[in-house]
């Protein structure tokens, strides 16, 4: 299932981000056309991800259909 979050969506700077606000906090999300490696999972992503939430900076990785990653596909 899931939640519908309105968001506004930003591009350039090569990447594109997105600005909204999920159970009363406000959040921001990027994601750019960068390498990117969990560390993990011996991948390698198209996309690098950085979210603001709460106080707090996540960062990590990310993919699509379109863009897949490199690497093993079950780690």
């Amino acid at each position: 299932d899931g939640q519908a979050v309105e968001v506004k969506r930003f591009a350039g700077r090569g990447g594109i981000s997105f600005s909204g606000v999920l159970d009363g906090a406000p959040f921001d999300l990027a994601i750019s056309a960068a390498p990117c490696s969990d560390s993990m999972s011996d991948r390698v992503y198209p996309f690098s991800a950085l979210l603001s939430v709460k106080g707090e900076t996540r960062h990590g990785c990310a993919w699509s259909a379109e863009h897949p990653f490199t690497g093993t596909q079950a780690p």
